[in-house]
């Protein structure tokens, strides 16, 4: 089968004449290399070796011509020659250092499937990335190898710039074969690449950047034969730093013909195929290194400073996907694991810049990353971790708001996933099943997805999912029907109520609410005097629902809690009516609410509770009597609901705002508590020396001096301590 397909291939070029010609050549070059073999062993006074039977001379090669050696092979002898691998190991060498534009990529692969078959796999090395050729060849560490490979077509300059770079300087060390980079070094390197622009300067000073980052790495992994400048002064690898960041962009722009009368690259400049060939290599070496310095750097002033002149280098990943697929996944985790709310934002804009400049398949990248990383970080919520989080989430909404046909086929996949997990714990109920769904990282995505419906709520953005978004959280609020899970209850019907009021929808939660007062703990025969006084419940402090999806076994029993549960409860009632108040028929929706309430009046025995419920209804019966009285003067059918939406617009607007302002300064005042507590438990170094110091009884005089109603006990050392 291997034969006759060469043979088809081969018949269809129709090149002959040149197969010949380039055997020929072969066994000429063959011929001139063993007489050189020769007449060196000869001279060596060595043993003369046996000429190959296969090597024919260099007369009988070049004097025989094509008719001659058409006539001594027959045609299977001719098909079955081996010049047809010779040939394709000569293409590949070729292929090997072409390298193809992306862009033109994938045209050919469009173009070959019209062809015929025998051109289709003829032409495969033809569609393989030239950057992945490259790479396949780049440092272990940066991917990258050393500046002197470049894809120049010019042979003449290539070696013109060689023979520079080979040239011996005075500062080289030629016993340890490495450069200790001074600063009249580094000046020097600098001149070449920032004021003339050329690419010898340019190439050095990369690989001296390499050298800095990678010194450290090397030594570790013995390998520090490969490093070729040594940066031992911090003044020179600081000054390194600031200027191959701040003035390379400058380079690369001059080099790349890139240069408008603004002084800044347009992302959406066109990048010359040859130029960007020339000088490809060294751009990728450039970002491998940024690459490695953001994974490894953990200072935040460095950081903030890599991603700020990384702003000017983007225009220059366009034409590399590969690259940029790595240094995003390297910026998604910076984004991700940084606790600084400046990093974080700033690594954001990158991702976005990103984002707009690389070509279309790579947006729907940074959406699939951003939420993967989103939802691997989530798993956890507490006060440290909960303003990351809500940043970590308004990214998120920022980045799907650039392409909504995209970002409509992303949510729609991942919130599928969402309701298949709940549909299997609905199916098959287990424990397992249910610690899959009632967990902060599942509430975070559905809390996700609900912010970014709501921020594009329109008919032609992402309104068609709301109704499975809602869908799956009444889901999860009918599994978390116990006490132990009314945290998570709580969180999703603040959910469904955010999503109601963005989109104009209407998403009854009341019922949902209403069944916490149907509980065993909340039914008329609850008596705070029934509870055990001095149990462990009783003592429990606090707890903030905000921060929890569950409670523990011991605060189920504590009323404390169950006062905080009331409260909340009647908190979510009083926004459900917010949220519906100024719509036409709140009477109507009004009606079961009020006579739950009336109900849980009658048969309710904490006084705190009847109190609060009270309020409510007071509440609701007043916004009935106003409704009503609008309403009484409007000449309009059920039928009209156009005229219907427009009632009581502007009110209706005005308090969505005011509704999502106080959100975001009851979040602000949380936040800055969270803060404050932080900062007020921290202790300095003097305090504790002090206390080190202190005596036992100056210790006691002192926290008595705090609080006098403390009572310090004398303090009990354990027997290895005595």
């Amino acid at each position: 089968m291997g034969a006759q397909k060469k043979k088809a291939k081969f018949v269809a070029k129709g090149l002959l004449q040149q197969k010949i010609k380039q055997r020929n050549a072969k066994k000429k070059f063959q011929s001139m290399k063993n007489k050189k073999r020769n007449r060196f062993e000869r001279n060596s006074d060595a043993p003369i070796k046996k000429k190959p039977r296969n090597v024919t001379d260099d007369s009988s090669g070049s004097k025989k011509d094509e008719s001659d050696m058409m006539d001594e092979m027959d045609i299977d002898d001719f098909l079955n020659a081996d010049f047809l691998d010779s040939d394709n190991e000569e293409i590949d060498d070729e292929e090997a250092h072409d390298d193809v534009n992306f862009d033109e990529k994938a045209s050919t692969k469009n173009k070959a499937k019209n062809t015929t078959q025998y051109k289709d796999d003829d032409n495969v090395d033809d569609e393989i990335s030239s950057e992945e050729e490259d790479e396949s060849a780049l440092d272990p560490r940066y991917l990258t190898t050393s500046a002197e490979n470049s894809y120049d077509d010019d042979e003449d300059e290539i070696e013109k710039e060689e023979e520079v770079e080979q040239v011996p300087d005075v500062e080289q060390e030629q016993s340890t074969g490495r450069t200790v980079v001074t600063m009249a070094i580094l000046q020097k390197a600098e001149n070449e690449c920032f004021e003339n622009k050329s690419i010898s300067g340019l190439r050095r000073l990369m690989k001296i950047f390499s050298d800095a980052c990678r010194s450290s790495d090397a030594a570790d992994s013995n390998k520090d034969d490969e490093i070729t400048f040594d940066v031992q002064s911090s003044v020179v690898y600081n000054r390194l730093m600031v200027n191959v960041f701040r003035k390379t962009h400058e380079t690369f722009a001059t080099l790349l013909a890139l240069v408008p009368s603004t002084g800044e690259v347009d992302s959406k400049s066109k990048i010359d195929d040859k130029k960007w060939k020339k000088y490809s290599l060294v751009i990728r070496r450039f970002f491998s290194c940024t690459c490695y310095l953001l994974e490894q750097t953990t200072g935040h002033d460095i950081q903030l400073f890599i991603l700020r002149e990384l702003a000017h280098y983007i225009p220059f990943l366009v034409p590399c996907p590969k690259t940029s697929r790595r240094l995003l996944k390297v910026l998604l985790k910076l984004w991700s694991k940084s606790l600084n709310a400046d990093v974080c934002m700033l690594t954001f804009v990158r991702i976005r810049d990103m984002a707009l400049a690389v070509p279309f398949p790579f947006l729907e990248l940074c959406l699939k990353g951003i939420y993967v990383t989103y939802m691997r970080n989530t798993k956890f919520t507490n006060e440290v971790t909960l303003p990351h989080h809500i940043l970590m989430g308004n990214c998120v909404v920022e980045l799907f708001g650039l392409d909504l046909s995209s970002s409509y086929q992303h949510a729609f996949i991942y919130i599928r996933q969402l309701a298949i997990a709940v549909r299997k714990t609905i199916t098959s109920p287990g424990p397992d099943s249910f610690k899959a769904v009632l967990n902060w990282q599942f509430f975070n995505q559905l809390r996700v997805w609900t912010a970014v419906v709501c921020a594009y709520p329109a008919e032609n953005q992402l309104r068609a999912l709301v109704y499975p978004l809602s869908q799956l959280l009444l889901a999860v609020v009918r599994l978390s029907s116990t006490l132990r899970f009314t945290p998570l209850r709580f969180h999703c019907i603040k959910l469904l109520q955010q999503l109601a009021l963005a989109t104009n929808s209407f998403i009854p939660t009341s019922p949902a609410l209403l069944e916490v007062l149907q509980l065993e703990p909340f039914r008329s025969s609850y008596k705070s005097s029934t509870w055990k006084k001095g149990t462990k419940g009783t003592s429990t402090s606090e707890i903030d629902l905000e921060l929890s999806v569950k409670l523990s076994k011991t605060a189920l029993d504590a009323k404390r809690v169950h006062d905080q549960i009331i409260v909340r409860l009647f908190e979510l009632l009083q926004r459900e009516c917010d949220v519906y108040k100024f719509n036409v028929a709140f009477p109507e929706f009004a009606v079961p609410l009020q006579l739950t309430l009336n109900k849980f009046l009658h048969s309710c025995a904490v006084p705190k509770w009847k109190a609060q419920a009270c309020g409510l209804s007071d509440n609701i019966q007043k916004r009935i009597a106003w409704i009503r009285s609008k309403r009484s003067g409007l000449d309009l059918c059920p039928k009209d609901t156009a005229q219907l939406d427009d009632f009581l617009r502007g009110e209706r607007e005005a308090a969505v705002k005011k509704i999502f302002e106080n959100d975001a300064s009851d979040l602000q005042k949380k936040l800055d508590a969270s803060v404050e507590a932080a900062t007020s438990t921290s202790v300095s170094d003097e305090t504790v020396a002090k206390v080190k110091t202190m005596s036992l009884n100056e210790f006691k005089k002192s926290v008595a001096a705090v609080d006098a109603a403390d009572e310090v006990g004398d303090f009990h050392f354990s027997s290895d301590e005595e």
